[in-house]
Parts: C-alpha cells; structure tokens; sequence
C-alpha cells in the first residue's frame, strides 16, 4: 500500500495561519473536510496535546508528526497541514516547522500507526521534501509530491526502520514508562532529559531504562 493513499487531498490544509504546533493542530482538524472522526473535535485536539505534552513532535527537517491513538475514533486519518509562515516549534536539529502531518487512530490500530510513521520518516530523508511539500500551490498538487515519494507503508517493519539518529526531549517528571513508549512510538533510542525551561539535566538511553527493569 503506497503511503499516498492514506492521504486524501481534502485533508490537506494550505496556508494555516498558525504560529505555532498547538494552533497548527486545531486549525487542521477545523478546515479538513474529509475527516469524520464520529466524535468531538475538542475531544481528538485534546489527545492530541496530551500526547504532545510528554515530548514535541517536531522531529527535525522541518517536519512535525502530531499524533495520538484515541479508543472511539472510527477510523485512520492522515491529515496535511503547510503554514504560512514556519511555525515556532523547532526540531532537534534547530530547524522550525514547515510541514505538520497529523496521524490519528483507535486504540486497535498500533501497527499500522509504526507502519505510517516509518514511511513518513522514509519520505522526510527524501531531498528538499519539505521545500517541495511548500512550493505545491494546491491540495492535489501537494498530493502529487506525497505520491511522487514512491514510498510504500510496508507491512513488515524492521528495526531500521524506525530508528533514527537522534533524540526526543524528556521531562524530569515524566516515568520511565511513558518515555519507554515515547521511544517506542517515535523511534528515538536516546532522550535528552530537561527541565520546565529546557535546560539539559542529562540524557537516558532505552538500554538503560530495560537494563534497569531486567537486571
């Protein structure tokens, strides 16, 4: 299954007036037309940030992948949104945020949300993808660059395929639970441990969290 037929172009958003990655969210879920989530939209804006919270989304090269598994969602949604300006969010390369996709499930779909997100980080090491992705005038046109990427969601995934050379940011009050799944959703096997004001306090790898649990 190619990655671009999950995206359905009425659930690309173009020219969001957002400023940053919390407003970029709400607006998307506003303006998609295609997505019917079958209940509140406040209610999926709040996973979304709940989830955001633990760590940011912005994963470098420009891109954000806001997401959250929530029980009553009838279906999988991939939704497209490109501000107007880049957003005030930057990625742990320093890089602000040019291009969000937004991924929302039900609690039954864990595998294909790891497959999603291993394509998308495919498709981010593609040359100038968010350059491309914002020079697209039109929702079909920003389609044409997603399908142009000839990236498959693959049903088997290997390790490759969802690690990355980076970290994500940790909260000094987050458990080792919640980073353990915060590693495992994003893909990162580090994470640069900060306080409220983002000063670094130190770093955890998923070695040492399950040497820690398995002695």
């Amino acid at each position: 299954m190619r990655f671009s037929s999950l995206v359905d172009s009425k659930n690309i958003v173009l020219g969001l007036k957002a400023i940053n990655l919390q407003e970029a969210t709400r607006e998307i879920l506003d303006r998609a037309e295609a997505f019917s989530p079958g209940l509140p939209v406040n209610e999926v804006y709040e996973a979304v940030m709940k989830r955001e919270a633990l760590s940011s989304t912005a994963v470098g090269v420009g891109v954000a992948l806001p997401h959250a598994r929530i029980p009553d969602l009838e279906d999988f949604a991939v939704l497209v949104g490109i501000p107007e300006n880049d957003l005030t969010d930057k990625g742990i390369d320093g890089r602000p945020v040019g291009a969000v996709f937004l991924l929302l499930t039900n609690d039954r779909r864990n595998t294909l949300m790891l497959q999603t997100l291993a394509a998308l980080s495919r498709l981010m090491q593609q040359d100038q993808f968010v350059e491309r992705l914002r020079a697209a005038g039109t929702a079909e046109a920003l389609w044409y660059v997603i399908d142009g990427g000839n990236v498959e969601v693959r049903k088997k995934l290997k390790a490759r395929d969802l690690m990355k050379s980076s970290c994500v940011h940790a909260g000094a009050d987050m458990t080792l639970h919640q980073l353990l799944d915060l590693m495992f959703e994003t893909g990162f096997g580090d994470a640069v441990v900060v306080d409220a004001e983002y000063h670094i306090l130190g770093t955890v790898t998923s070695r040492e969290i399950i040497g820690a649990g398995f002695p």
